[in-house]
């Protein structure tokens, strides 16, 4: 006992000589003018210029910092704000002294003596952060935090957008803000446009972003002339991770099962490649030998051509690969996540880098499928409903690898100069196979149709940006370089169909009602050049108050090659190929086709393999937009605020088939973009309860897309169409209203109610003809087209009921808009033609009537615990326009539920998951007399996950 006691003293006299060894310092860190706290605001304590301690503030603006006994420069910076140095801070043992520190905006003094070279950074990632940026912003913007997706437990940044006032996403990728579709949408990565992946879209596949690599996600939603042009719903701004102000390391892995997907032994799947699990194919399915030579660029010829008879049957022999479904087992879902990084010094001056990897497998299973195809033949008021083309139901599988890399480095030379440079890789593959079958309703109801499909998709993306800030006396500058190269590959996509009889089970292939056995190969590259410089010049006005004189320029560039080969198995014998149902029978030897010349000339007979491949299929694009800006940042009288200026942008888009007896599909125009934002601080000096008022009126535009513009017809498997561009597309002008109230009760709640209009002129609808032999779109301008719409939002702690409940927070968000499209007069036409009272006007593509979000979270940082459950859901939109009576296709709602509960152990923390508990019916119709018709169904079953995380810091 007398070992033990003197064993406590020791450590007690020990722990007192310790403390009185250091000093403490603390305070907060406020606004200048309306002495509000500033949250996340960085403190450094440097000694002889190098950086010894830091902080960040908390959610009251408060810091602490402990340290030994020595003369100290306090450093504090903050976004939008001039750093503030204090020297000669003489700390002595067991000493706490309380240092507040007052921010000012726009107070530019680089040539103080007393400015210490420092890292400038600030915490983005955090909520209360990035809501007080959203408070200060010059546009109506909205914030998404990695506190909020590491809450929330979004894997990707498709899954977290949908968290976002007026998001609504599609397919898990395309972000639909206020309800407008994708081309409406803009997606830039720390500053700089992303190339689509999609030939057939404008907006970027969100879902190649993993969520570990993601610091914030910023949407605009109104309009400054510092902004590209092309965006009207809203523009996405992605910024990934920063460095860190000291070292950290964190690792993650976690396993997911689906209800519907995982530890199946009736997986669907196609043939797959030794690297399939790195989202990339090994040469499995590239074109045969025969063919490799001109890859995917046409020959002179065709294969069909009597002179290369010899080629023929060895290509048909060379195609050895299965064309319809093999069963497999499928597996768990998995993701893995790295991240490192850390701040160092190089030639004596900071240095930061951080160092991302992630990895992410999903299977999917959609078991009972649908797909339904329906026409308005006669008189609607005659009419008994729609008549059925195709009603098919079966299964459909695919499995996505997605992995990512980023690298970051920052660099200070200088306390005016900063350098950054990033590299991010995004690789995804998708294997995916299905199998329907059911009743062709236009043929004879006694035949069966079977239908297969195997598709590969390969994506990448390989970004580099530079990126430097700069001040010159007052004049500050920032600019921005980046190229990215992107890639979508869908080697060897196959089909196969065919159909029989109920009554004698006979198997028959090519009765002209659908596409023989064939095989795509499509290869997409894309280069972007993307560069920008801005300039800010600090003023005063008229009365003498601070303000700002922006002016910059821009340059994009995207230069786009699409390539794409068709191949078709070509019955040559005088009658049909019976065979046993088995497909693999159908190419048997016995069937194998054959094909020469004799005294009659050319003969052929059984199966073979021609190239249906057309020059016209294939196109080089070009876009270039030079763009210019100026814009002024000023207060006008009291506490009213203006942003005002304007943007032009001239756009050269030149699209050139590979057929050159095609002429070339142009696009040129000279556009001037005003914008004025005019923001009224209605309680301007007080520290809660921050009230703004926002008005805001501009103009922006949508460009078409390579495949809207190029004048060719080809299959698009996902839509089950054949798509038809447009060569005399035309760009879409919009005029953009915008209202917005805004209240901050704190710094971590929000509170507000917008309401917006916009004007559309020449906007551009894709339209299919259901009456057409295959069901085909294609994509037009229309005159005119109009919506309106209001929002609200909320961020509330709930301890205002009780004080027991301060770690519980509610938000949620609600969308209601409805728009109008003037139908054009040659379609109104078709329209009257089956339905005499049609109306003259119809909701926009894409658009939905309302969106709601919510979220109700639990959070307790003392003892490591959080919890959430969010809510998501979107209202009926157009998913497809018909031409003539046919009523157009509506996605209807699916209401998503999400829970997540994660516990921190130490360095450890522990997280479930359970996804889409609601599991509702993904669900396209077409209603005619208040009777929905399927024109698409599935469901993709609930996911649990557990997940464990490692962090050091």
């Amino acid at each position: 006992m007398k070992k033990l006691l003197l064993l406590i003293v020791t450590f007690a006299v020990l722990a007192n000589v310790a403390f009185a060894q250091t000093a403490t310092i603390a305070g907060t860190v406020k606004d200048a003018d309306s002495q509000e706290a500033l949250v996340g605001a960085t403190i450094r304590l440097l000694k002889d210029s190098v950086m010894v301690a830091g902080a960040y503030t908390d959610d009251a603006g408060a810091y602490s910092v402990e340290v030994a006994p020595g003369n100290y420069t306090l450093v504090c910076t903050y976004i939008s704000y001039d750093n503030k140095t204090i020297d000669n801070i003489q700390l002595t043992a067991g000493q706490s002294l309380v240092q507040d520190v007052v921010m000012g905006m726009d107070v530019n003094d680089a040539g103080d003596k007393n400015i210490v070279v420092i890292m400038d950074k600030v915490v983005k990632n955090n909520e209360a952060t990035l809501i007080n940026m959203q408070r200060r912003s010059t546009s109506v913007v909205d914030v998404i935090s990695l506190e909020q997706v590491q809450r929330t437990g979004d894997q990707d940044a498709g899954a977290a957008m949908k968290r976002v006032t007026g998001v609504t996403v599609e397919g898990g990728k395309y972000v639909y803000v206020r309800g407008l579709g994708d081309r409406y949408t803009k997606t830039l990565l720390n500053g700089s446009e992303i190339p689509s992946l999609d030939p057939n879209r404008n907006s970027v596949q969100m879902d190649l972003f993993p969520a570990n690599l993601i610091d914030n996600i910023v949407v605009y939603k109104t309009f400054t002339p510092d902004l590209p042009g092309s965006f009207t719903g809203g523009l996405v701004k992605i910024s990934t991770k920063d460095f860190p102000q000291k070292f950290s390391l964190s690792y993650n892995s976690s396993l997911g099962f689906n209800t519907s997907a995982s530890f199946r032994n009736d997986f669907l799947t196609g043939q797959r490649g030794n690297t399939d699990w790195l989202g990339m194919d090994d040469g499995t399915r590239d074109l045969p030998a025969p063919l490799s030579n001109s890859g995917y660029i046409l020959p002179d010829q065709s294969f069909a051509d009597p002179v290369k008879a010899d080629a023929i049957e060895l290509a048909t022999n060379a195609f050895s690969t299965p064309m319809t479904p093999e069963v497999s087992n499928s597996s768990l879902n998995h993701s893995h996540a790295f991240t490192i990084g850390d701040q160092k010094k190089l030639g004596g001056k900071p240095f930061g880098y951080v160092v991302g990897l992630s990895y992410n497998k999903t299977d999917n299973f959609f078991e009972n499928a649908v797909e339904g195809r329906w026409q308005l033949v006669s008189n609607i008021d005659q009419s008994n409903g729609l008549n059925n083309q195709i009603y098919l139901t079966g299964d459909q599988a695919s499995r996505e690898v997605l992995w990512g890399g980023l690298v970051n480095f920052s660099w200070l030379p200088s306390v005016n100069h900063q350098l950054s440079f990033n590299y991010m890789h995004n690789q995804s593959g998708n294997s995916s196979a299905r199998f329907l079958q059911g009743d062709l309703m236009r043929d004879d109801p006694n035949i069966v149709f079977q239908t297969r499909v195997i598709s590969y998709t390969e994506r990448a993306l390989d970004m580099f940006q530079l990126k430097g800030d700069h001040t010159f006396g007052k004049l500050k500058a920032d600019w921005i370089g980046a190229f990215s190269h992107s890639a979508q590959n869908e080697p060897d996509l196959r089909f196969f169909s065919n159909d029989y009889t109920r009554e004698d089970t006979v198997y028959d292939i090519q009765r002209a009602l659908y596409s023989a056995p064939s095989r795509y190969f499509r290869k997409m590259e894309e280069n972007n050049l993307d560069g920008k410089v801005g300039f800010t010049l600090p003023f005063k006005q008229w009365s003498g108050r601070e303000s700002k004189f922006q002016f910059g320029g821009a340059y994009t560039y995207k230069g786009r090659e699409f390539y794409e080969r068709r191949f078709e198995y070509v019955n040559g014998s005088p009658q049909t190929i019976h065979y046993d149902g088995n497909p693999a029978a159908y190419f048997g030897e016995e069937n194998l086709g054959v094909i020469g010349t004799d005294n009659n000339g050319l003969f052929q007979y059984g199966n073979y393999i021609t190239d249906a491949s057309e020059l016209r299929n294939s196109y080089s694009g070009t876009q270039g937009i030079a763009a210019a800006h100026m814009m002024v940042d000023m207060p006008l009288i009291g506490e009213l605020r203006m942003i005002t200026g304007a943007r032009m942008e001239t756009t050269s888009i030149v699209l050139t088939s590979k057929d050159t007896h095609l002429d070339a599909a142009t696009l040129n125009n000279l556009d001037i973009l005003p914008s004025v934002n005019l923001i009224y601080a209605m309680r301007p000096q007080a520290m809660r309860n921050i009230m703004n008022l926002r008005g805001c009126y501009s103009r922006t535009l949508a460009r078409p897309v390579f495949r809207e513009l190029a004048p060719y017809a080809s299959f698009d498997f996902v839509g089950d169409m054949v798509l038809i561009g447009n060569p005399d597309l035309q760009r879409t002008l919009i005029d953009n209203l915008d209202l917005r109230w805004e209240l901050y009760p704190s710094t971590s709640e929000l509170v507000s109610v917008s309401a917006f209009y916009k004007n559309f002129t020449n906007p551009i609808e894709l339209v299919i003809n259901p009456m057409a032999a295959n069901i085909e779109g294609n994509y037009r301008n229309v005159p005119n087209a109009s919506l309106v719409g209001v929002e609200f939002e909320f961020r509330k702690n709930l301890d205002f009921i009780t004080p027991a409940l301060k770690d519980l927070r509610a938000s949620g968000n609600i969308t209601l808009i409805k728009s109008r499209l003037d139908i054009s007069p040659d379609e109104l036409e078709q329209i009257r033609s089956l339905n005499p009272n049609a109306e003259s006007t119809r909701a926009m593509f894409g658009q939905s009537p309302y969106s709601l979000n919510g979220e109700l979270a639990y959070t307790n940082d003392s003892i490591g615990f959080n919890t959430s459950m969010s809510f998501n859901v979107f209202g009926p939109r157009i998913a497809a326009v018909s031409r003539g009576g046919t009523p157009n296709v509506y996605e209807q709602p699916s209401p998503t539920l999400d829970f997540s509960v994660g516990k921190r152990f130490g360095p450890i923390d522990i997280r479930f998951r359970a996804r889409n508990l609601l599991d509702p019916e993904y669900k396209k119709v077409q209603t005619l007399k208040n009777v929905d018709y399927i024109f698409s169904s599935y469901r993709i079953g609930r996911t649990f996950s557990l997940g464990v995380t490692y962090t050091i810091q």
